[in-house]
C-alpha cells in the first residue's frame, strides 16, 4: 500500500510539472508566435506540436541529463519556481494545493474521455479496406474526379460506404485512401464534392495521418493536461484550415468548399439528436463543449475560405521556431 502511495505521488509531481510546463512552453510560444506575426500556418502547427510535445517530455529529459535536477541544492539555489512551496511540501489530498491538481486533473480526464466517446460515435465505419465493400462510384463523383485530375492532382483511391450521414475522412499510412458516405455523395453537388475531395487529398499528400497517429499517442501520454488538450485541438484546427487553403487553391472554388462544409455542419448537428441513448448520458458536458468548438471553428473555415488572406513569410522560420522551443525548454528546466 506504501508502495502504490508513493507511485500516486511521484505521478501527481511529475503531472503537476507537465501541467505548469504547458502553461510555459503555450505562454512563450503563442506569445511569440503573435510578436513575430507569424500567419503561414504550417509554421503555426510547428509551433503549437512544440507545446504538446515539451511538458511529457521534459521532466524525464531533464533527470536523465541533470543528475543535480530536482535535488535539494537545485530547489534551493537555481530553481525560479519550486511546485512544492505553492502546492504543499509533499503531493498529499492534505494540501489544498494537491488537492486542487487532483481535481484538475480529474475533470481533465473525464473531458478527454467524453471527447474521445463523442469523436468515436462519429466516427466513419473503419473496418478494414479489404473486407469493407466499396459501392460503384456514382456519376457526380467521377466527374468531380476528372476535373481534379485536369487540373494536375493526382488522384488517391476512393472508397465509398452506404452510410447515410454524411463522412469524408483519408485513412491509411503507406496508401492514403479517402472514405466517403453515400449521403454527403448525395448532399453535395459536383462543385461541393470537387472541394471535398481536394480537401481529403491534401491530407493525403501531407500525409496527415501519421501526424494524427503522433498527436494520438501525445494525447493519451496527456490525457489528465487541459493545456495539452486545447493545444491539441488548436492543431487539429491549423490542419484543416491548411487543407482548406489547399483546396481552394486548387480548384479556385473555394465558395464552394464553404458551402458543403456548412451543408456537413448542419446534418452532423441533425444526426446527433438520434444518437443512443447511453451516448448522451456520456460525457454530456464534453460533448456540448465539443459542438461549441465545432461551430466555432466551422464558422472561422467558412470566412477563411470567402475572405482569404495573403499570407506574410517570415524569415528564418526553422530559427525561430529552434529559438522558440530552446527559450520555453531552458526556462522549463528552471521549475522543479
Amino acid at each position: 500500500m506504501k508502495g502504490l502511495k508513493l507511485m500516486v505521488a511521484n505521478w501527481l509531481e511529475y503531472a503537476g510539472l507537465a501541467i505548469v510546463y504547458s502553461l510555459l512552453a503555450a505562454a512563450i510560444l503563442e506569445a511569440l508566435l503573435h510578436l513575430w506575426q507569424v500567419q503561414d500556418p504550417p509554421l503555426a502547427l510547428g509551433f503549437r506540436l512544440s507545446i504538446l510535445v515539451i511538458p511529457p517530455l521534459a521532466p524525464i529529459i531533464f533527470s536523465l541529463l541533470g543528475p543535480g535536477w530536482g535535488s535539494e541544492p537545485f530547489r534551493q539555489q537555481t530553481a525560479l519556481l519550486e511546485l512544492r512551496r505553492w502546492l504543499g511540501p509533499e503531493p498529499s489530498l492534505s494540501h489544498s494545493g494537491w488537492a486542487l491538481l487532483l481535481a484538475v486533473v480529474a475533470a481533465t480526464t473525464l473531458l478527454s474521455i467524453g471527447l474521445e466517446a463523442d469523436g468515436y460515435l462519429r466516427r466513419p465505419a473503419r473496418q478494414p479496406h479489404g473486407s469493407q465493400p466499396s459501392l460503384p462510384l456514382p456519376a457526380d463523383l467521377k466527374l468531380a474526379l476528372k476535373r481534379l485530375a485536369d487540373e494536375g492532382i493526382a488522384p488517391f483511391p476512393i472508397l465509398l460506404v452506404d452510410r447515410r450521414d454524411p463522412a469524408a475522412c483519408t485513412a491509411g499510412l503507406r496508401q492514403p485512401t479517402i472514405l466517403l458516405s453515400t449521403g454527403l455523395v448525395e448532399m453535395l453537388d459536383q462543385d461541393e464534392l470537387e472541394g471535398v475531395l481536394a480537401h481529403e487529398m491534401a491530407h493525403g499528400r501531407r500525409r496527415d495521418n501519421w501526424l494524427g497517429w503522433l498527436l494520438f499517442g501525445l494525447r493519451l501520454s496527456s490525457f489528465y493536461n487541459p493545456v495539452a488538450l486545447l493545444a491539441f485541438h488548436q492543431i487539429g484546427h491549423d490542419m484543416e484550415r491548411i487543407c482548406d487553403a489547399e483546396a481552394g487553391r486548387l480548384t479556385r472554388k473555394p465558395v464552394a468548399l464553404a458551402s458543403a462544409l456548412l451543408k456537413v455542419h448542419q446534418a452532423s448537428r441533425a444526426s446527433t439528436q438520434t444518437a443512443p441513448g447511453w451516448s448522451r448520458r456520456v460525457g454530456r458536458k464534453a460533448v456540448a463543449l465539443e459542438n461549441r468548438a465545432r461551430r466555432a471553428l466551422v464558422e472561422d473555415r467558412i470566412e477563411r475560405l470567402l475572405h482569404p488572406e495573403a499570407v506574410a513569410r517570415v524569415s528564418y522560420p526553422g530559427l525561430r521556431l529552434g529559438l522558440a522551443v530552446v527559450v520555453a525548454v531552458g526556462l522549463a528546466y528552471l521549475v522543479v
